[in-house]
């Protein structure tokens, strides 16, 4: 699936055949002096409350490649509301 979005960017989503799982999502945006682009891919796919959920998620752009792996996924976890307060002295 592709589609464009407003300022130059184009999103595009890959699927699995067989399990309809997103397995990679490339964005390009174009800019004066070329094109930059973004690509996410979502592998390790395991049911976490009943939902397919990705283990293992690799970033790549135009300087780098990161590797997030995952060992337990919570949904809905409550989150402190301290978290978000204004830092002391801002």
């Amino acid at each position: 699936m592709q589609g464009q979005r407003a300022g130059g960017v184009t999103e595009q989503l890959l699927f699995d055949r067989e399990s309809g799982l997103l397995v990679r999502r490339s964005v390009r945006l174009a800019t004066p002096m070329g094109e930059l682009a973004v690509q996410v891919d979502y592998d390790d796919y395991r049911p976490v409350d009943g939902v397919q959920t990705p283990f293992e998620v690799r970033v790549t752009d135009w300087e780098s490649v990161s590797v997030q792996k995952f060992s337990e996924v919570a949904h809905n976890q409550p989150v402190d509301p301290g978290r978000f307060a204004r830092p002391a002295g801002r």
